[in-house]
């Protein structure tokens, strides 16, 4: 697929052109509407932290833009101190950048809300393309599994982690508190990537 969402748009043409109503669902189901689940993700974080912890940072994997985008809107709101930042895991922050804020504007304007907040990406841990594994997410997928007994994967989630593991060593988050770590699921992907793990 070379651009996926414009082959969805040609498609569902082909299919309105027989009489249909088609319903497009984006790439990782990242529009306005499948993004609020992680606008509510950010309150049930807000909720378990109230009181307990003060989430410095948090960090995701930014692919298609849903969850990130989804997180940005909801923390904003509910918790303007933690700074949210997304590995990218198939491009460039120059690339990436558009589609979250875009993604974070139509949510906000979904909910009624202003959304403002700054989006921030590293795009340092993606390389080589996206569903192909490195070694710096290789070996966050081999260190959690070992000592923590999570599961990564080599395509969202590993490649987070390197991220993550990598700030910390660079310094480069805001401050040394707390960091929140999203963990998006993929663990079934690891199965298609052996021998690399």
């Amino acid at each position: 697929l070379t651009d996926p969402n414009a082959q969805l748009e040609e498609l569902a043409t082909r299919v309105e052109a027989q009489g249909f109503r088609p319903y497009v669902i984006p790439v990782g189901g990242s529009n306005a509407l499948g993004a609020l689940g992680y606008v509510e993700s950010a309150l049930e974080i807000a909720q378990q932290c109230e009181g307990a912890v003060n989430i410095s940072s948090v960090v995701v994997a930014s692919g298609s833009a849903g969850t990130h985008a989804g997180l940005a809107v909801g923390l904003e709101h509910l918790m303007p101190e933690s700074e949210l930042i997304g590995v990218t895991v198939s491009r460039s922050v120059a690339d990436q950048l558009p589609k979250v804020v875009n993604l974070q504007q139509a949510i906000a304007k979904e909910l009624e809300l202003t959304a403002s907040a700054e989006i921030l990406l590293w795009d340092d841990y993606f390389a080589p393309g996206y569903g192909v594994p490195n070694d710096e997410g290789m070996e966050a997928v081999k260190l959690l599994a070992r000592l923590e007994g999570i599961l990564l994967d080599p395509v969202y989630t590993g490649k987070a982690m390197a991220g993550l593991i990598d700030g910390i060593s660079q310094k480069r988050f805001k401050d040394e508190g707390p960091i929140l770590f999203i963990h998006t699921g993929g663990a079934p992907a690891l199965f298609a990537y052996h021998p690399h793990v």
